[in-house]
Formats: C-alpha cells, sequence, structure tokens
C-alpha cells in the first residue's frame, strides 16, 4: 500500500481540500438604527460557517437590565439560509431593543428635567413680582402725595416760571421727606459723634472729660502761684484776712487787749531793754550763709558759705544786668529829651 493510497484511507482524500489562492471578497451588510454587522462570504456554501458577530451594549444599558448579558451573538440560523443572505434583511440582535429603550427613557428624563427647569422659572417670576408688589405698597405714592402733578417745562422759560418750577421741586421734596417713615429719615435719630480718627465717642462724657481738664489746670496755677510767695508773707496775708474778718464782725477798729499783746509781743532791735526780757526767742538752727558781697544775679540767691570770693560763671548774669541797665536808662534818657521843650 502506497501512502497515498494510505493517506486517502485514513484522512480523505487530498485533492478536494485544496483552497483558493485568491482570497474571496466579503460581503457586510449593516442594519438601519443599529450597530449590528454582518459579514458574509461568497462562497459560503462551500466554506466553513462564519464566525459569531457581537453587538457591543452600553454600559447604561447593562446597569438597566441586568438580567441580560451586554454581548449577544449573531448568526445565520443554518448554512441554506446564508446563501441567501445577501437578500435577506439583516436579523436585528437583543441589544438593539435595549439601546433604543434607553434613549427613550433618556429623552423622557430629560423632559421632565425641563418641565421642572420651566417651573421653578416660573416660580421664582412669581416670587420676584410679589417682591415687587410689596415694595410699591410699603412705599408712598407720588400721585397720594401730590394729587395736582405739575408738568415740568423746558425750553426758554421766564423768571416767573423758574422760579414756580423751582418752589414746586422743593414742596415735592419736602411731602416726600414727611411722608417717609423715621427710620428713612433719620428723623429724631440721636447725633452720633465720632473724633479725628473717625471712632464714635460720647460727646457729653469728652464735655466732662475737658471741664477736669480745665479745673485741674486752674489748681494747679493756684498752687504754683502759691508756692513762688515767700513764708513771711502768706503769714502777713492771713493776719491780714483775719483782722479784716475781725472788723467787719464789729464794724469798727478794736483796739483792746488783743491788739496791745500784740505790739507787746513784738521786738525792735533798736529796744534798749531787750537783753531784760525774760522770754527772748530762742535761737533755732539755721544753715550758715556767706558773709561779704557777692556778684548779683537775676533771682538774688545768695552764693554758699563755703565760697572762696572766684567766680567762675560765663559771665552771662552780669551781661543782663548791664543790658537792663542800660535799657532802662536810654529809656529814662529819651523820656526827658522828649519833654524837654515842655
Amino acid at each position: 500500500m502506497s501512502l497515498n493510497d494510505y493517506l486517502a484511507k485514513h484522512y480523505g482524500s487530498t485533492t478536494d481540500t485544496k483552497r483558493k489562492s485568491k482570497k474571496s471578497e466579503r460581503k457586510k451588510h449593516v442594519a438601519r438604527g443599529t450597530n449590528v454587522v454582518i459579514t458574509e462570504d461568497d462562497d459560503s456554501v462551500f466554506s466553513l460557517p462564519p464566525r459569531e458577530e457581537t453587538v457591543r451594549v452600553p454600559k447604561q444599558a447593562q446597569k438597566r437590565f441586568k438580567e441580560t448579558s451586554a454581548w449577544h451573538s449573531v448568526q445565520p440560523a443554518s448554512l441554506e439560509d446564508a446563501v441567501d443572505a445577501e437578500d435577506e434583511q439583516p436579523v436585528i440582535a437583543e441589544g438593539a431593543d435595549l439601546v433604543r429603550e434607553y434613549e427613550a427613557e433618556q429623552q423622557q428624563k430629560k423632559a421632565l428635567e425641563r418641565k421642572a427647569r420651566a417651573e421653578r422659572k416660573a416660580q421664582e417670576q412669581a416670587m420676584k413680582a410679589e417682591q415687587a408688589l410689596q415694595a410699591e405698597k410699603a412705599q408712598p405714592d407720588v400721585e397720594q402725595i401730590e394729587p395736582n402733578a405739575h408738568v415740568e417745562r423746558y425750553g426758554l422759560l421766564t423768571a416767573h416760571a423758574v422760579k414756580e418750577d423751582a418752589d414746586h421741586q422743593h414742596k415735592h421734596r419736602m411731602r416726600r421727606m414727611h411722608a417717609a417713615s423715621s427710620e428713612t429719615s433719620g428723623r429724631g435719630a440721636a447725633t452720633v459723634h465720632r473724633n479725628k480718627k473717625g471712632q464714635v465717642i460720647d460727646a457729653e462724657q469728652q464735655s466732662r472729660d475737658e471741664a477736669d481738664k480745665v479745673e485741674r489746670s486752674k489748681h494747679l496755677q493756684a498752687l504754683h502761684t502759691e508756692w513762688n510767695k515767700g513764708a513771711v508773707q502768706q503769714k502777713q496775708r492771713a493776719d491780714e484776712e483775719r483782722r479784716i474778718e475781725r472788723v467787719r464782725a464789729t464794724g469798727k477798729v478794736d483796739y483792746g487787749n488783743e491788739l496791745d499783746e500784740e505790739r507787746r509781743a513784738k521786738q525792735h532791735w533798736n529796744d534798749p531793754a531787750l537783753k531784760f526780757l525774760e522770754d527772748k526767742p530762742k535761737k533755732t538752727a539755721r544753715v550758715p550763709e556767706y558773709k561779704g558781697q557777692a556778684p548779683p544775679n537775676r533771682f538774688g540767691i545768695r552764693p554758699g558759705y563755703r565760697w572762696d570770693g572766684v567766680d567762675r560763671s560765663n559771665g552771662f548774669e552780669k551781661d543782663m544786668l548791664v543790658s537792663r541797665a542800660s535799657a532802662s536808662a536810654r529809656r529814662a534818657e529819651d523820656y526827658s529829651y522828649s519833654v524837654a521843650d515842655l
């Protein structure tokens, strides 16, 4: 038995299984309104059955219809039906129905959204109209305030017409002002006082503070005036005030025992019997003073008792006193010269 006979017996004839060298052209059919593509060969009768074609379904349809698969097979029922596939209408897969149903659902959803949006817009317009109506009711009507409306005039006007228009506008403003509420016009509101920085302040408290400041300055000025006076002058003034009060009470000068005792207690430096007095004033400890001549100054301050007599100043006090003396002498000389001919 030859090799060819063995192969023909067990595997069939090799002459009938030759394939065409040229690829046969394939025909494609697309169903309208779907994504289904059906591909067929010209020699579909003598070739292998076509491969299964698939249809892709969107994810939204997969979520909507979970009971069905997202992928579906499309194939002819038999080889005999594939012969006349060119003349027949393609078969629409189940996924196309799902797509159409999904699109219809989306369109319905969009229609509902448009309807809800239109309703919201209508509600907003109605609310705005109601608010405008309330504002018009709250605001006083110009026609009610001024029933006799004045017609404004333009162009070349006389002085009387201009004055009449100005008076009318003034009356119109005053009527509107009186018709407005106190909160709107600020009628009767308290005055707000502010400082230089723009901060709100209390005017009454500020006036009280200023009055206290003036009172303190007057008191300090009086104290400085008292401090600048000597102790002897203050004692003399107090004694004089007591004497005046005593005279004011009686209406006459009293030269009685009190005046006699006061004069007896007074000591004189040239009294020859001063050394015989029993109640001599006791000497008190005093700061020693410099005894001798010293250069003068504006304040009459004496030098210390340990001064050695050497003037160590810059001569300002001396020059000032000399200039004052020369100015005074010049004024006296000028005056005497001016009245010499009288």
